[in-house]
């Protein structure tokens, strides 16, 4: 390798050198007038940032507790409604869904709450609460609801909106089972309205393999059979 190349190298490297020199320095230089004229700004800067991520850090952690200690007390709620304990079940649903009010968890027990007024027989705020979440849910989560409304509306003697209900839904189920159940809560409708001729005549469209026949057999039975005659003695 001749001497020329060797020294260009060098020259090469050393400037490099240099090169990396004088931008330490520049930086160790703009540090400190930085630090100088913006000391305090800097501090706070770095305090603002710190409790961000501490926040943030703080959030996620707390966000976990708050969705383990929801599904709990649903969970516990929903006990109680098996064991037809109506009263502890409603002090839990009503603290579930103010406390996490806006969750997914509270959208579902708000629907345990509106069933658990009915048990109560507070049939208007059940139906209240029935109608307050039906604007959250999504098409085919909606049927279940509204078919709990129609009976919530015969509890309240009010067959004729229930009757109006059903007949919005026809058109949207898709499932055999549950076309039978409009069906069977139609019949309902009818009976309630006294509409007997009508009831039967619904009752027996209900097909013959369907779970709610058998309902609907009792029920014909029952509209069906002659009032009993005054035995003299």
């Amino acid at each position: 390798m001749s001497a020329h190349k060797v020294d260009h190298k060098e020259l090469q490297r050393r400037l490099k050198e240099d090169e990396l020199q004088v931008f330490f320095q520049e930086f160790i230089e703009k540090s400190r007038h930085i630090i100088t004229n913006y000391g305090r700004q800097i501090v706070f800067a770095v305090i603002a940032i710190a409790l961000i991520i501490t926040a943030g850090y703080l959030w996620k952690v707390n966000g976990k507790t708050a969705y383990y200690n929801s599904q709990i007390r649903f969970g516990s709620a929903n006990a109680l409604l098996q064991q037809d304990n109506y009263v502890e079940a409603l002090g839990e649903l009503e603290e579930l869904t103010k406390s996490y009010s806006g969750t997914d968890v509270a959208l579902r027990g708000k629907i345990l709450l509106a069933s658990c007024y009915h048990k109560n027989q507070q049939y208007d705020l059940a139906l209240e609460t029935f109608q307050s979440v039906l604007p959250s849910l999504n098409e085919l989560d909606k049927i279940p609801v509204q078919l709990a409304m129609v009976q919530t509306l015969r509890s309240l003697n009010k067959p004729e909106q229930g009757l109006n209900e059903l007949e919005s839904l026809e058109s949207k189920v898709k499932t055999d089972e549950l076309k039978e159940q409009i069906l069977y809560l139609k019949a309902g409708c009818y009976e309630d309205l006294n509409a007997i001729d009508k009831a039967i005549e619904t009752y027996k469209s209900i097909s013959s393999d369907s779970p709610w026949r058998m309902l609907a057999n009792q029920k014909i039975e029952w509209l069906e059979a002659k009032p009993v005659g005054v035995i003299n003695p």
